[in-house]
């Protein structure tokens, strides 16, 4: 008996372990990958969230104060249209424009040069502030761009030119003085220093390593945190970058390990900001380990769940084939022993019938 049990025994239990291990191994590979997707999914979905949210307030930052500088430039350019628009300078009254542009010298420490002229370009008015320094250029009333534009009594606003003395930018207004008639009677025009926005750019901090600069329309250098880098590198339309921000105007782009967010205000000057990624996505970081501390915690389990599985199916596979076996050798095992005994000379014995299949019969 025991040569024959261990004979079908052995293959009975192959026959019945290694689909049970087959099919445990395959859901195991099917669950691991299952797990390795909704990982990267996960991390995925979480970048780009957060760098969503990051670029939405770093481009609120810019535009409040590409909104400011706008509002600073425009507070003196209504002082101007207000000044345009008093019977002192229609009439071209000499004692009220100098009594009126005192009084905005005075008020405006940002002006550094003001020049009230007819149409015929004769200066009835000019001063300088210790802003412009003798070395500068005064602003030339017959200059070719802003009498034109006066000329069409249209308002003049330069673009951002910098102090050769100070290094400071600075931008020239001018207003046309039109007379009772609609004629053009003269033009105010005023130097404006832009200093100011180098000291918002200084004192503006964007998280532990972001900062804050400005550039023109043209892609030069305005303002910048770094002095070195704003007097040795002012033109940054050499960076690929720089030319996509001017292309879009306004949104956030990604500069190798930077993220970019910008927004160009109506006078076209660009305010931008750069954060590190690894600064503007460390909270992607953090959810990212807890996320793999997720996975990996349920991937133990499943290893140990695995090799559960495992030992109940080489269980129940060696007992459902030990009873498998012993139930199908029993009536072999019979007959073998009542041959035996018949053989031997116990002619009468009967041999018990005890299945109704081809080995009962």
């Amino acid at each position: 008996m025991d040569r024959l049990f261990f004979k079908y025994l052995a293959p009975l239990l192959a026959i019945s372990i290694i689909p049970t291990l087959a099919i445990v191994l395959i859901l195991n590979f099917f669950i691991r990958n299952n797990l390795n997707e909704m990982e990267n999914n996960l991390i995925h979905q979480e970048t780009e969230t957060l760098t969503r949210l990051v670029s939405e307030k770093n481009e609120a930052i810019v535009k409040s104060e590409g909104m400011f500088i706008e509002h600073e430039v425009d507070k003196i350019r209504q002082r101007l249209k207000t000044m345009q628009l008093a019977p002192g300078f229609i009439n071209l009254d000499a004692d009220n424009i100098n009594a009126f542009s005192e009084n905005l010298f005075a008020q405006e420490s940002s002006i550094m040069e003001m020049t009230v002229a007819d149409n015929f370009g004769n200066i009835i008015f000019q001063k300088y502030s210790s802003l412009c320094l003798e070395t500068d250029e005064p602003t030339n009333i017959k200059s070719e761009t802003i009498f034109r534009q006066l000329e069409k009594k249209q308002p003049y606003l330069s673009p951002v030119e910098v102090s050769n003395t100070t290094q400071m930018p600075y931008i020239t207004l001018a207003q046309p003085i039109l007379s009772n008639a609609g004629a053009l009677a003269g033009g105010i025009i005023v130097k404006l220093d832009l200093s100011f926005i180098r000291d918002l750019v200084a004192e503006k901090k964007v998280g532990d390593t972001g900062f804050f600069y400005i550039i023109s329309s043209r892609g030069r250098l305005i303002a910048h945190p770094s002095v070195r880098e704003l007097f040795q590198n002012s033109d940054y339309t050499k960076y690929d970058y720089i030319n996509e921000v001017l292309s879009k105007k306004n949104g956030t782009v990604w500069k190798q390990d930077y993220l970019i967010s910008f927004f160009t205000n109506k006078y076209d000057w660009i305010t931008i900001v750069e954060v590190p990624a690894h600064e503007a996505l460390a909270t992607v970081e953090q959810n990212k380990r807890t996320i793999l501390s997720f996975i990996n915690a349920t991937l133990q389990s499943i290893a140990w769940f695995t090799v559960m599985i495992i030992i109940l199916g080489f269980t129940l596979a060696i007992f459902a084939t030990i009873f498998i076996t012993g139930r199908m050798l029993k009536p072999i095992i019979n007959f073998t022993n009542a041959t035996r005994r018949i053989s031997e000379g116990e002619l009468s014995l009967k041999i018990e019938k005890i299945s109704n299949d081809e080995l009962g019969e």
